[in-house]
């Protein structure tokens, strides 16, 4: 499951008409991440939408039952298995250590989970702060992706972000970064 995409839990339970499903990412170290609470409401399959928040690592998903959430639980279930978290996006190029010259172009790529819609926003980013908009890709279910960009910032130290969310400035979901600066040199 890659960090930033969202996901269903789901779980069966006998069919109780009151209490609450309180639901966890549990990783292999011990530590929860909150999922969510849904109502008991006398069915017998449960969902609960979770935007994969937890880092990369291995994770089960623990479910409990109790009359009102942080209660004594009475029943818990998880995870048969462990699954695995993955990163949600990966700048490669350029991620560090280069020189461009403005002016240039030069074409910027990265590596994502294979989203089959939603928006990728790609920055160049200032050391100091401030974001140069490179454009914008429609997700297509592909893992890699690329923008042109003629290198239009000054002179200086910058990293590339790519933040995906379901469509251009909405809350983002995945973001990525360079892995170091690159730098911008004047022509």
């Amino acid at each position: 499951l890659p960090t930033g995409i969202p996901i269903t839990v789901t779980w069966t339970s006998p069919p109780v008409s009151y209490g609450v499903f309180t639901v966890w990412a549990l990783s292999q170290a011990g530590t929860y991440y909150n999922i969510g609470t849904v109502n008991a409401n006398g069915s017998a399959a449960y969902s609960a939408t979770w935007t994969v928040n937890a880092p990369p690592g291995s994770y089960r998903i623990r479910v409990s039952y109790g009359v009102t959430a942080g209660t004594n639980y009475t029943t818990t279930d998880y995870s048969d298995g462990y699954f695995t978290v993955t990163p949600g996006a990966t700048v490669t190029w350029p991620n560090g250590g280069e020189s461009l010259p403005t002016g240039i172009p030069i074409t910027v790529t990265w590596t994502s989970p294979p989203v089959s819609y939603g928006v990728f926003t790609v920055w160049a980013l200032s050391q100091a702060g401030t974001y140069y908009n490179i454009g914008t890709v429609n997700a297509n279910g592909s893992v890699s992706y690329s923008k042109a960009w003629n290198v239009k910032a000054p002179a200086g130290s910058y990293r590339i972000r790519v933040s995906y969310g379901v469509a251009a400035g909405t809350a983002y979901t995945i973001t990525d970064y360079s892995d170091g600066y690159f730098a911008v040199t004047a022509s």
